[in-house]
This record gives structure tokens, C-alpha cells and sequence, in this order.
């Protein structure tokens, strides 16, 4: 997999870690040799590596001479005395974790086992009841329980010159399975049990081979129970096995007189063919496939009792386990989900190495945030098997979010001052500053600057080298990018008598509710009052003055509301400052409502779209279903559009929408054509 989203501080494509050599699922330390588990990890930027007990969060510690990390992020075991042994090193499980900015990656658990036993004992034994001539014999090499998987039966030795490798047929007389290691003599005779048989086994940490104790095989006249059934293999057992090989399926049991053999696969009757062979009441397979797999169950039958053995056949198969999507980029504020797809019926969540709640097929992020972009695991768990599949989330854009806000100032003329705004989000948002909503003033004492720190953050000042009366006011940093923006407000206040900036000129739209600021230094300021044309201000259910001086009139009125108007501030003192600020209002167009008949093939359409309300200039515009015309429209003057098309036709049904544009606003009609 390939994850290819967003950009890492070292300029090159940011991507989460994978795994390219996963820890193994067992490590088997030789206590004389030591064992190395590799962990290798790819992604940008390069991962770490780290190991933890499994179920702890507390990264792994070296311990001098018993276990180390290595630089390549290897875990080293290595070789150790018997009485080094520490079951919480030597004995215990653990994982690998890879991480970098974008996310973190938890390996499956690997259980280690340390060997230290290097002394053992193979031993020989026959199997089952008492044995007569033409019964099959069942020789079993017992390993040490601890050793097993360590300690294989790699061949049965007769008379120390005659070797049994595991094998299926073995010419008609021997049968060695190689899942467990026992020799199958089949049609006994006087020859067999002169003979002495021995196993050999290997122990695959050191390489030593052993031989057990010889055994040998004694022949019963009669039995004791002439219609009991001897049986000499479990009555339930698992056989793994691959595609393609040969598998023999062991069913073995000795009576007085011959039992017969019944073999069924998932209940149905075993059809005996080139590929399917009973041999001595065992059934052999050869070439496995898949179709091969199910529940096999021989009955075995003499004249009196009826006893059945049950065995499965599996292939070992990884757990299949995939994630949909795999990769994800989610706006903050969006919703996510992932679905986990595998034949197991246990499953969990990770996110950036840690366990989840949800134990669902299905993961749901509602409400997608910084804190949830990174790797996602779903692992699943059927018996013994364990597997997991992956995806990473990224974020396409976030809101903005101020980090660090400046705080309120009140000070005395003459020192420098400096405010600050740091800002996130995807992407990169730009900081804008203003000074009672107006932008700052232009001169040689402000000084603005702004860079991209190296983990994203963006950093914006405003440096004042000499602060003065009029600088004083609400001074705004305002962080946006296309996610949406965030603001903040705090006020700088200098001491001094009420100085008002220049305002520039506003255009207002009738209809509409205007908003003027009173851009006012000078502290503390004991009232802010307007005027228009002279004249004051005074509320009413139209017209509000905050308490910071700030203009409000709702519904603006062409006539009533353009005009010039004058902020008036005064300290306690005495002392006043006005300024003066002109307000243009505009009328926004409005268009007179249409309608279009149904109409017959090649009939002819006009339609007529007149502004009676608006300032001008005026842009008409005509489009159909969204799709802007160009052809079949003429300006009758500048306040009507007619659209005009000579012969309709079906293709021409659909919605006609005409715009009106000026300097105040945006509207339209539609209207509906249908042809017959």
C-alpha cells in the first residue's frame, strides 16, 4: 500500500508507516545461541521503531546481557546461561511499533519462548492392545511436551539398517505420517516382530540428532475379547497439511476377526478413486486441494461393534482481513467510516497503535477532527490465527484555530508593543490584522510580519515601535483558509485625549442592516456619539448606538439613510475628536416574476425579463438548467432581456433562470419550460 497525503515538515509527501518485515508471530531463543527479531518499517518520514510488552504503553528498556535494542530497531536476545533465565524476557510476548507524523503502526504479537533443555529423551513404544498375525501395528516416538515443534521424528530405523521417512504408501508394508511421526506396519507377520525398531528425532536449535529406545513386537495367540474393537489411533484429531501434498488419514483398530472400513466427508461417502486410497483402513489423499478440507469420519465395523474416528483436514489459510476504504481524506468537520471485511468473526480497532472501544465491523467517525487522523488497524482473530489490514486518514482541510492570542493592553504613550496570533490548519491559514474593523494604518511605525513555522503553525506579529494616543482601539487577528476562519479581539488602550481615524467611504444595500465602527483612541473615553448631516443620532427601533460606539440601523432606506455622518467621541475632560464618514446606499435589483407556457414542437418562445427595481449598472444574464446562454438573447434596453428561440424543440425543455447583477446584490427567477 501507498499512502500519499498531505506535506511533512521535511518537504517531501508525508505518508504512514507499513510494515515491509513484520516481527514473527514465535521467536524461539536458543539458550546458547540467542535469537534476533527483525522489524522494519517504511513510510515519510522514516518511521521509528519501538518495542513494547504486549498490552503495556511503557516503551521496552534494554536489560544488560539478557535483552537489547538495536539501532536498526532489531530486538537482540542474546545467548544466556540457564540461570540468566527470566521468564519476563525469555517467556512473555510482545510488540513492534512503527511511528512518524502521520501515524503509528502496531505489529500482531510475538510470542517468545526460550529453550534451554539440551539433554532430552526419545522414547519408543507400540501403541494399542494386543497384537496378531495380519493386525497393523502402530509405533509412536514420544518427545518431551516442551519440545515440541522443536524436537521433530525425522525417520524410524529397523535393525539399524533399514530407515522409514514419513511417507503415505511405503510399498504397501510401512506408513509414516509426517504430522506425527508414527510408523504404521501394516499385515503383520513372524518377520516384523523378530525385527527392532527405533525412531530418530532432530532438534532443530542445535542440530542434534537422537535415537530412542529400541522396541520390539510380541504376537498374542487369542484375544481376550474376540468382539472388542482395539483401536489404535485418537478418536479426534486436527491434520494441517498444504495444497499439492499427500496426506494420509489414520485409521487403524485390530479385532478377532477383520474389521471393515466406511469413510465419509462431511456425511456424504468418500468416492475411493486414483486419488483417494484406503491402505490398511487409512484413507490416503494425494494432491490436496482445497475441496479436500472438511470433516472426514471412518467407521470401523467387525461382526459385533462399530466404532468411528473423527478427523479434519485443514489448509492453513492467512486470515483475510482488508479495510474499505483504504485511504481517506476528510475535511474537519466531516464524517468518516470505515468497514473492516474479513471471514472472522472477533475483531478490534487500533488507532495509532492503541486499542479502540468499537468492536464492530463497521468504524464511524461523525465528526472528524486533528485528533483522528492517522492509522487505522483492524485486527482479527479466528482460533489461533491473527491478521490485520490497515488505513490511514488524513485531513483535507481544517478550520482554522488560534493556538496563541495576544492579550488586553492599556499603557502609557512611548513604549514599543507587539502583538502576536499563532494559527493551524489545512491548509496553511493566512492571518489578517485590522484595527476596529478597518485595516491597519499605513506608516513607519507598524510593522507587520508572518511566516510557517516548521510543524505547520502559523505565526503573525504586529510590532508598534512607538506606541501613540491614536493607535489605540480593538485590534483583531483573523486566521482563514477555505474550512472557514477564527478570530480574535483584544484591546490596545493608550492613554490620552479621544483621536478618531479616518473612515473610509461604506456602501450600503437598502434593505439591508449597516454596521459603522467608530475607530476611536485615546483612553479612557468617556462617551461615543454620531450625528448625521449635523444633526444627532438618536435611537430608535431602527437605529441602535452600543455602548462602544458602534452604528447600527437595520432596513436601510434610500432616501432616510445616504448621506454623511459624524463620530463624535469625548473624554471626561472634556476633550473631543469627530470624524466624519460618507454612506452611499444602493437599491438592489429586483426582477418582475415570469412565467413560460407549455409549448408544442417548433412552436416559438420569447420571454421577457425586466429589472423594476435596482441601481444601475445592471448585468442580465440568461442560463439554462445552470449553463449560461449566449445565443438567443438580445437587450431591449438596459433594464430588459428577452430571450427568443425561433422553433423548440424537446431539447430545449428544461429551466430557464434570469440573473440580475449590480454593485448591491445577486437575484433571479426561473421558470420552467416544457415542449410537447
Amino acid at each position: 500500500m501507498h499512502f500519499g497525503y498531505g506535506m511533512s515538515k521535511y518537504g517531501c509527501c508525508e505518508s504512514g508507516p507499513r510494515f515491509v518485515v513484520d516481527p514473527p508471530r514465535e521467536l524461539v531463543v536458543w539458550y546458547k545461541e540467542g535469537a534476533l527479531a527483525n522489524c522494519v518499517a517504511s513510510g515519510s518520514p522514516e518511521p521509528k521503531i519501538a518495542w513494547f510488552l504486549s498490552g503495556e504503553t511503557t516503551p521496552l528498556q534494554p536489560v544488560p546481557h539478557v535483552r537489547r535494542i538495536l539501532e536498526n530497531g532489531s530486538l537482540y536476545f542474546p545467548p544466556f546461561k540457564p540461570e540468566e533465565f527470566r521468564p519476563d524476557v525469555h517467556l512473555t510476548t510482545y510488540r513492534c511499533l512503527a511511528s512518524n507524523s502521520a501515524g503509528k503502526l502496531l505489529s500482531l504479537d510475538m510470542a517468545v519462548k526460550a529453550v534451554m533443555v539440551e539433554d532430552y529423551e526419545a522414547v519408543a513404544g507400540v501403541g494399542g492392545g494386543a497384537l496378531s498375525l495380519g493386525d497393523t501395528a502402530v509405533l509412536r516416538c514420544r518427545i518431551p511436551q516442551h519440545l515440541e515443534g522443536i524436537v521433530t521424528v525425522t525417520a524410524w530405523l529397523i535393525d539399524d539398517s533399514y530407515n522409514v521417512y514419513p511417507t503415505t504408501e511405503g510399498e504397501g508394508k510401512y506408513i509414516m505420517p509426517s504430522w506425527n511421526g508414527d510408523l504404521h506396519i501394516l499385515n503383520l507377520s513372524q518377520t516384523d516382530v523378530r525385527k527392532k525398531y527405533t525412531c530418530r528425532t532432530l532438534h532443530r536449535l542445535s542440530g542434534q540428532s537422537q535415537h530412542s529406545n529400541a522396541v520390539s513386537l510380541q504376537l498374542h495367540e487369542e484375544r481376550l475379547d474376540s468382539t472388542e474393537l482395539d483401536i489404535l489411533v485418537p478418536s479426534e484429531s486436527v491434520i494441517p497439511t498444504r495444497e499439492t501434498n499427500d496426506v494420509i488419514l489414520p485409521c487403524v483398530a485390530n479385532s478377532h476377526d477383520s474389521p471393515t472400513y466406511e469413510w465419509t466427508k462431511d456425511k456424504v461417502p468418500v468416492k475411493l478413486n486414483e486419488r483417494r486410497v484406503i491402505t490398511g483402513g487409512s484413507l490416503l489423499l494425494k494432491s490436496v486441494t482445497i475441496e479436500d478440507t472438511g470433516i472426514y469420519v471412518c467407521r470401523i465395523n467387525n461382526s459385533q461393534n462399530s466404532k468411528t474416528i473423527q478427523i479434519t483436514l485443514i489448509i492453513p489459510q492467512s486470515l483475510m482481513v482488508h479495510i474499505h476504504p483504504q485511504h481517506l481524506l476528510i475535511d474537519s468537520g466531516s464524517s468518516a467510516t470505515l468497514h473492516c471485511i474479513t471471514t472472522a468473526s472477533q475483531i478490534s480497532w487500533f488507532k495509532d497503535g492503541l486499542s479502540k472501544s468499537e468492536t464492530n465491523h463497521i468504524l464511524q467517525i461523525p465528526y472528524v477532527t486533528k485528533a483522528d487522523q492517522g492509522i487505522y488497524q483492524c485486527r482479527a482473530q479466528q482460533n489461533n490465527d491473527q491478521n490485520y489490514a490497515l488505513a490511514e486518514l488524513r485531513l483535507g482541510a481544517s478550520k482554522p484555530q488560534l493556538v496563541y492570542e495576544f492579550l488586553e493592553q492599556t499603557l502609557q504613550p512611548g513604549p514599543p508593543v507587539s502583538l502576536k496570533c499563532i494559527a493551524t490548519g489545512s491548509p496553511t491559514p493566512q492571518i489578517t490584522w485590522s484595527l476596529d474593523g478597518y485595516p491597519l494604518p499605513i506608516n513607519e511605525r507598524f510593522i507587520i510580519g508572518q511566516y510557517v513555522s516548521l510543524n505547520g503553525e502559523v505565526i503573525s506579529h504586529v510590532n508598534l515601535t512607538k506606541v501613540a494616543v491614536e493607535d489605540g482601539g480593538v485590534y483583531s487577528c483573523k486566521a482563514t483558509n477555505r474550512a472557514g476562519s477564527a478570530e480574535h479581539h483584544a484591546p490596545l488602550q493608550v492613554y490620552g485625549p479621544p483621536v478618531i481615524r479616518n473612515m473610509p467611504k461604506i456602501t450600503a444595500v437598502a434593505g439591508r442592516s449597516m454596521i459603522i465602527t467608530c475607530p476611536v483612541g485615546g483612553y479612557p473615553i468617556h462617551t461615543i456619539n454620531w450625528e448625521k448631516e449635523g444633526r444627532p443620532l438618536t435611537t430608535s427601533h431602527r437605529i441602535k448606538i452600543s455602548t462602544n460606539g458602534t452604528l447600527i440601523i437595520s432596513n436601510i432606506q434610500v432616501k432616510v439613510d445616504q448621506g454623511l455622518y459624524q463620530c463624535v467621541a469625548a473624554n471626561r475632560q472634556g476633550h473631543t475628536a469627530r470624524s466624519s464618514v460618507e454612506v452611499t446606499v444602493l437599491e438592489p435589483p429586483e426582477i418582475t416574476p415570469f412565467s413560460i407556457p407549455i409549448l408544442e414542437k417548433g412552436s416559438r418562445l420569447q420571454v421577457t425579463c425586466t429589472v423594476h427595481k435596482g441601481d444601475p449598472p445592471l448585468d442580465l444574464v440568461w442560463s439554462k438548467d445552470g449553463i449560461n446562454i449566449f445565443k438567443d438573447v438580445s437587450l431591449y434596453n438596459i433594464y430588459t432581456s428577452i430571450l427568443s428561440i425561433a422553433q423548440v424543440s424537446r431539447s430545449d425543455s428544461g429551466n430557464y433562470t434570469c440573473s440580475a447583477n449590480n454593485m448591491a446584490a445577486s437575484v433571479h427567477h426561473t421558470a420552467h419550460l416544457k415542449v410537447t
